[in-house]
Parts: structure tokens; sequence; C-alpha cells
């Protein structure tokens, strides 16, 4: 319409109350226009391309998931700003042009009207040096820029080739609510990817300090060599199904803080170094032979490694949630295992089967006390 009215120059009152009345009901405009030596307008044809019946329950999951969703569109203001309250977002609506080279403001609107195909680009890149993670969904080839330029390109099923090799993501079914499925397995993936951080980091404090100030207070070292290379043998399948965990998502988007983790698992990890002082105490308490401290040093690790990964796969307690079916039994397996192999002194030195017994009660017991103090440390470190 607004090509037709520059072409025309004389535009009549009754085309322009059409073409706002139109709009404001949702409708695209098409001008139509005939003449030789000058161009006289006719009449409009309204077209109505409703929005998907699960676009505002799409929108409104992703609010809840604290995304906060754009919309894009080439239509003129008024059909965005209609169609944006049908679908549940907010009518904050700016023009593109004042975003070019000038990124500041992009992160106040939620429409973009009057888009031309290269601006799609701008808003993005506007957007992410606003300090936002961008995600762009789109179809034809004019998005193929913005969607290259997004951290998570979507692609929708009916898009061009060209698109969906510039995309992140190709999305199998019709319409845009798989993308909710997507941001809900990103971030089980990082709570997956977050306890495996944080496990690693406290069981390597808690084994380094350990056996380092452990042979300059009795002066022999408390586990073999061997015994080292057996408990990371011994853990590593628990640590492998951590990948499988049942683990929920976060309803906030997540970042890397390297200095909270750190900061926490150091915490952690000293309450750690302090359970394995005390299984030293008793190992001299009662009379073991330094080989049999081995061995029980050895099922203190092995159990109190397990026992940590399932303080620290619950953000809240422990038992709020089941671990998965194999990590599960990954521990079940192990623990079985090493007190098979410490009691009939396969690979180690025997020990009593009491003292195997302490080993996994005691470690079991400092979990759930250790899990109370977890949740503090992670409450302060906004974990």
């Amino acid at each position: 319409p607004q090509v037709i009215s520059e072409l025309t120059g004389n535009v009549p009152e009754t085309y322009e109350n059409d073409i706002k009345y139109f709009s404001s009901q949702g409708f695209r405009i098409i001008s139509v226009a005939a003449g030789t030596d000058k161009l006289e307008i006719l009449g409009v044809i309204p077209l109505y391309d409703p929005p998907r019946k699960d676009s505002r329950d799409l929108i409104t999951e992703l609010k809840q998931l604290s995304v906060s969703p754009v919309m894009i569109t080439g239509d003129n203001s008024l059909i965005a700003e209609e169609v944006a309250g049908e679908i549940g977002l907010d009518k904050k609506l700016c023009n593109a042009e004042n975003i070019k080279g000038n990124y500041a403001g992009a992160s106040d609107c939620s429409v973009f009207a009057e888009v031309f195909p290269e601006d799609k680009y701008y808003i993005v890149k506007a957007l992410q040096k606003s300090g936002h993670i961008v995600g762009m969904t789109g179809d034809g080839v004019n998005d193929s820029p913005a969607l290259k330029q997004a951290e998570f390109g979507v692609a929708v099923a009916s898009a061009t080739d060209v698109a969906k090799a510039s995309a992140s993501v190709v999305l199998t079914h019709s319409g845009l609510t798989d993308i909710v499925d997507g941001i809900k397995s990103g971030r089980r993936i990082y709570q997956r990817m977050l306890t495996y951080t944080l496990n690693k980091i406290i069981k390597v404090i808690q084994i380094v300090f350990f056996l380092t100030l452990s042979f300059f207070v009795v002066g022999f070292f408390v586990t073999t060599a061997f015994d080292v290379i057996l408990l990371i043998f011994a853990n590593d399948f628990v640590t492998m199904a951590i990948a499988t965990d049942n683990v929920g998502y976060s309803i906030k988007p997540e970042r890397w803080n390297v200095n909270s983790l750190i900061s926490s698992s150091v915490i952690l990890a000293a309450f750690l170094v302090v359970e394995s002082f005390i299984f030293l105490y008793i190992g001299l308490y009662a009379g073991l032979r330094i080989s049999q401290i081995h061995t029980f040093i050895f099922d203190m690790l092995v159990f109190s490694g397990q026992f940590t990964v399932y303080m620290v796969r619950e953000r809240k307690r422990f038992f709020n949630s089941m671990p998965s079916k194999i990590l599960l039994l990954s521990s079940i397996v192990d623990i079985i295992i090493i007190s098979f192999i410490s009691y009939y002194g396969i690979l180690v030195t025997a020990i009593p089967l009491k003292f195997i017994l302490i080993s996994i009660g005691l470690t079991f017991i400092w979990m759930v006390f250790m899990d109370t103090i977890k949740n503090v440390v992670f409450r302060h470190y906004k974990l």
C-alpha cells in the first residue's frame, strides 16, 4: 500500500481508512491501481493469514522458561501490533532502521515491523551486542544470514535447503513447538555437565589433599599406587552413567560461572578430606595393619565417590528426584564388586566384613550430612 500511494500521488481518504481498518484487524493488504498516463487507486484486497493455533501456547511456554520472544515481520505496524496481541506478545514495536549501526534499544523491542530481509541479520546482531544469546527461526533463503549469525539458528520443517544448511537445528515437525523441547533438553544436558564437573573437581581435591597430608601425618602412604588406579577404574562407570541421569531443567537460562564452581567444590571437598581423616583414625585405632589400612581407605574413597555423585546431582536434597536406572545400577554393581574383592582379598589385602560395612554406612551418613552443607553452598554461589 505504501508504494502504491507514492506512485499515485492522489490518495482517496477512504483508501487510507480501509488500510488502517483492515490492518488493525490483522489483514495483509494488496492495493490495486490501474492507468496509462497516471495510476488511479481502484481498491484494496485484504488477505487474512491467521497465526497458528499453537502460537500463543508456544509464546507462553517460552516466557515461562525465561526466554523473551521477539516477532520480526515485513507487515506494517498496525498488522504487527494486532498479531502480537493475538499470540500474547507485548506490543513494543520498533523499526529495524533505528538499530542499524546503533545497537542500543534492541532489548526493549518485542516486535519489529516493516522489516526488509536484510534487516533480520542486523536485528540478531543488535540483540547479541545487547548481551543476549539469540535464537532465530526462519525458512527462506533471505533468513540464512540471520540464522548463521544467531547462536541458535532454527530452520523449520518446510525451510529451503540454504536455510537448513545455515541453521544449528532443523525441526522435523510443523510449527515451532519443538523449540521448547530443544531448550529443555539443552538445560538438562547442562545440569548433567554441571554434576560431572562438580564431582570431578571435588574428588580430585579430596584425593590429592588427603593422600598428601596423610603422608605427613602418619609417615606412610595410606593407599598404594595400584589402589589409586583401581579407584579411577571403579568410579569411571558411575561417572559415565551421569550422561544418562534423570535430571530436571532450570526455569532460567544458565551460564557457566567458573569461580562459583571452584569455590563450591573446594568447600565440599574440604569436608570430604575431614571424612577421609576420620576413616584413617578408625583404621589406626582399630589396629589394622598398613596393608589393611590401604584397603580400608581404598574402600572409603570408592564409596565416598559413589555417594558424592548422588549428593551433587540434585540441586536441592539428594532424595528430591530418582536417578536414572543405569546410574543406580552402576553404583550398586560397583559397591558389590568392591566389597567382594575387599573381603576376599582379590587385588587388595583382605579386611573383615565389618570394616567394609562401616565404610559403606559411614560414607552414606556423611553424604547425608554434607547434603545439608551443599544446599547452603549452592544457594550462596547460585548453582
